[in-house]
Formats: C-alpha cells, structure tokens, sequence
C-alpha cells in the first residue's frame, strides 16, 4: 500500500476552502462530489484544518469522546519504519451519536517517543494528544469522496449515505499520519 506521507502530492485546501461552485474531488469510482451541494456544516467538517473533535463539540454542543475500535500493526512494505492502523469513532458523551468513523495509519517513526508511547497506551485521539504535548501540528486535505465510492473493506458499518475525507496530519513538518473520516450526511444537515 502507498501512504500518502510517503509521497511527494499537493493537498486541496492550500489556500481556503471556497469552491465557487466547482465541484471538489472525484471519489474512488470517478463520481464527483458537488461541494455545494453538502450540508454546511459538513462542507466545514471536510475543510477543517484543526481538531475535528473540538470542532464537533462546539458544533453539537457536548464532549466527544474517542471510540477505539481496533490498533494494531500494520506491515509496511520494506518500510523501515513501525506502522499502526487505527479504527475509531468519534462519538457524542451524552448522546451516543456516533459523528464520525476514521481509519488511520501512523508512522510512528516521525513523532517524539512519549507521543508514541501514550498513543498506544491510552487510545486517545491524535488531535488531544498533539495539543496535550504542545507538538506542532497541521493537516492537508487531499482527497474527498462519497463513501459508497471506496473498496468495501473500507466502508465504515453504519453509514449508508456519507462522505469522506482523506488528510493527513505533519508533525515536526513531516507527514506521519494518515486519515480517512467518514461523516453521515444525515447527521450533518
């Protein structure tokens, strides 16, 4: 599998997250996603270059919580570093909603080894951990998708009308993680 931090690709939201109608992406199966056309606050989940989840707190007035589904290693194709695949969902405290289902890879090799270590330990989510360290941090928008679109093993259980974004996270100005979210229209509208 090609990372995205592996390689050398531009990200989407350079400069703002303003489309003027275009339409933005094409997912997996070459059906573009016209970014009008979103739920509002959807199109800012999808642009959000900060923590999602302080996002969603303000936007849906309660604390998320981090779901961690599964974390495990991952091989990495003659890549020398230490890879992990995480499964979480970003879930409502009091009301259970289930806001967003994200799978992850890390490349643990790029960020500082305490980070690491309370990553693995804890499963708290990346975003708390980098403002809790007070590590540099910041996110690239690449792709974005309807969910339907990507491989099956892919498609997040529950989420039958979504989209998705894909992003990945630098940390110390190198990329180390990459992101795929998956965000119910529904929920969003």
């Amino acid at each position: 599998m090609k990372y995205l931090f592996d390689q050398e690709i531009e990200p989407i939201f350079v400069s703002s997250g303003y489309f003027d109608g275009q339409l933005l992406g094409v997912s997996g199966n070459g059906v573009p996603v016209d970014f009008e056309s979103l739920p509002r606050l959807l199109r800012v989940m999808l642009t959000c270059d900060g923590t999602l989840s302080k996002a969603i707190e303000s936007a849906f007035s309660e604390p998320i919580t981090i779901d961690l589904l599964e974390q495990v290693d991952v091989e990495s194709d003659g890549r020398e570093a230490k890879l992990i695949r995480r499964d979480i969902n970003l879930i409502g405290m009091h009301s259970k909603t289930r806001y967003t289902f994200a799978r992850s890879y890390l490349d643990l090799s790029v960020i500082p080894e305490n980070l690491a270590n309370e990553l693995e330990e804890t499963g708290k989510g990346v975003g708390w951990l980098l403002r809790k360290l007070n590590q540099e941090q910041f996110r690239e928008v690449f792709t974005v998708g309807w969910s339907k679109d990507l491989p099956v093993e892919e498609h997040p259980k529950g989420i039958d009308l979504g989209v998705y974004r894909v992003y990945c996270i630098k940390c110390n100005g190198r990329r180390f993680m990459e992101i795929t979210e998956h965000y119910p229209i529904d929920l969003y509208r």
